[in-house]
């Protein structure tokens, strides 16, 4: 169901910023400064996917919640309200987490659409 979904999202964004802040392979200054980026925005999109906001169960609304929230705390960042170090390449790393999130979103949900159509005949 979607509720199960949402939550193994939520759960690789978690997964993903662990793997982030602990990485130390080959392009690890890359994966420590915008992997931590990509995969909190791929949580936080199906983090609002449980919520009950106006029309989230719409995915491009759903994604325009997520992005203008991790949007709003990098602007928070580059003014100084808000702790880190702001790049502005993070807003691209924040728009293709919520882009990935989306896909994903997208193709499982016909996945499992298709799978109860054939369930049923």
């Amino acid at each position: 169901n979607q509720k199960t979904r949402c939550l193994i999202g939520v759960a690789i964004g978690v997964a993903g910023l662990l793997f982030s802040r602990h990485y130390s392979g080959s392009g690890a200054e890359l994966i420590h400064s915008h992997g931590a980026n990509v995969t909190f925005s791929f949580g936080a999109y199906y983090m609002l996917r449980l919520c009950r906001l106006p029309r989230i169960e719409i995915r491009r609304v759903n994604a325009a919640y997520a992005l203008f929230g991790v949007s709003a705390q990098e602007a928070a960042q580059a003014l100084g309200l808000y702790p880190g170090t702001f790049d502005p390449i993070d807003f691209a790393a924040n728009t293709a987490g919520i882009a990935i999130a989306w896909a994903v979103d997208a193709w499982v949900s016909k996945r499992f659409a298709t799978m109860a159509d054939q369930e049923a005949s």
